[in-house]
């Protein structure tokens, strides 16, 4: 998740300025709980995922305020990340129309409707979910990845 923050947020400043920002919260905070979190799903994919959905909030993304970012533990070991921007939103049918390959909200500017599509299908690779959702201002997109099976040490089991 850090590299995609750090290689998202230099695309942004360099296309947008220095005013493109990405603010990142991990909660707990404490490294230690972390340690034995382990989700299905190759440390590439997680990168391309978590790409494709900063690149499409610091796109749409507007004023000054940085695009937020949650690393979240969630109390059944599973991950969370949600990335909010302060653009111009999409509605709740637009929030459907946006996971599937192709679409998008306007015609102009870069990209090909392909982004959110790819998240979502790395999503359920993991046995996992995308969910776009209204943030006011903004959208919040929210990767939802289960924790995977921890494995036995050897010799045990």
């Amino acid at each position: 998740l850090m590299l995609a923050v750090q290689q998202s947020g230099e695309r942004a400043r360099a296309e947008h300025g220095p005013q493109a920002s990405v603010q990142l919260a991990q909660m707990p905070a404490d490294p230690g709980a972390w340690i034995n979190t382990s989700i299905a799903l190759p440390p590439a994919l997680l990168t391309c995922a978590a790409t494709n959905l900063l690149d499409n909030a610091l796109h749409h993304h507007q004023g000054g305020e940085a695009v937020n970012v949650t690393l979240q533990l969630c109390a059944d070991g599973s991950v969370e990340i949600t990335v909010c921007d302060h653009g111009p939103g999409l509605s709740v049918r637009e929030c459907g129309q946006a996971l599937q390959r192709f679409w998008r909200k306007s015609s102009s500017g870069p990209g090909s409707g392909l982004g959110l599509t790819i998240v979502r299908r790395i999503a359920e690779s993991a046995g996992g979910t995308l969910t776009l959702a209204l943030a006011r201002p903004g959208l919040m997109a929210r990767l939802h990845l289960p924790a995977q099976a921890a494995m036995a040490p050897a010799g045990q089991g």
